[in-house]
């Protein structure tokens, strides 16, 4: 389980190098609160995944059945009538829907565990979310808006880590790979890859900022370039910077290939403090 007691205090005389990857280690194993959410994210994988395996995975949490009801009861649905059975709320929603609701609902516990009372964890955690709300734009309310969403939401998480535990470090350091032994990208797609989180989600954490043609998985080049597009716009936003500046940073490329032009990125950017406000009530 994630925590921060005292037997997570690191031993006198280790350098903060050993001290962050101790402490990188302990959060590979997701709170317990997650144990069913990430079950059913293993399972989902599975060749032989069945609604009914689901539905028994997802009922033993009751968290987990709150968030797939509400869900399948909202507007985007339109389903006429209460869905009020875990079954139901399966078939209505679908498996890749609910992959990113499960998705989100780890971001959500995993962002409790993680808080705490310094400046930059706040702030490390409103980017999160400001990319998240351009992300789920870049989808346009499409299926893939859920995803990218998540994708956006998670970005970061290798940051969040090391801001919750080592605030005073992160602020200082000048480079981050320097100070700690390992650049936040890398560290938050170690955690992904370890909590058992979707490939492309887990790919776009590590390559985000460069956003380069992805031979390995072309699957998850549309991920690897709406959290570039979305993630760039959102560290633009932290910053006080303008729309046009903000997009100006955003690849060409990666804009090509999600077929996005300048205009709508300047859209995307105007919707992010209200997005993101609503966004923080969540959480």
């Amino acid at each position: 389980m994630v925590n921060r007691s005292e037997d997570a205090t690191p031993a006198t005389g280790e350098s903060l190098h050993e001290r962050t990857r101790h402490h990188l280690e302990r959060l590979r194993e997701l709170p317990s609160s997650a144990a069913a959410l990430q079950r059913a994210l293993v399972m989902l994988d599975e060749p032989l995944c069945t609604n009914r395996r689901l539905e028994m995975v997802l009922t033993s949490d009751q968290g987990a059945l709150t968030g797939l009801l509400r869900l399948a009861n909202s507007a985007y649905f339109g389903v006429p009538g209460e869905v009020v059975s875990a079954a139901t709320a399966i078939r209505v929603i679908g498996h890749r829907r609910l992959r990113a609701l499960l998705c989100h609902m780890v971001a959500g516990k995993l962002f409790e565990v993680l808080r705490m009372d310094a400046p930059i964890v706040d702030a490390v955690r409103r980017k999160a979310m400001a990319a998240a709300v351009a992300c789920a734009e870049i989808g346009q309310a499409t299926d893939e808006s859920h995803e990218l969403r998540v994708a956006g939401l998670l970005h970061n998480v290798g940051e969040l880590a090391l801001a919750s535990e080592f605030p005073d470090d992160l602020e200082k350091s000048q480079d981050i790979e320097a100070t700690f032994g390992i650049g936040w990208e890398q560290a938050g797609a170690k955690l992904l890859q370890a909590w058992k989180m979707p490939t492309s989600i887990v790919r776009a954490a590590d390559c985000w900022r460069t956003a380069s043609k992805e031979e390995a998985l072309p699957s998850a080049q549309r991920t690897i370039d709406a959290v570039h597009a979305g993630a760039t716009l959102a560290e633009a936003w932290m910053r006080g910077d303008t729309a046009i500046s903000a997009a100006a940073r955003v690849s060409e490329e990666a804009l090509k290939r999600l077929e996005v032009s300048q205009k709508r990125l300047l859209q995307i950017f105007g919707r992010i403090p209200i997005g993101t406000h609503d966004l923080e009530r969540m959480f």
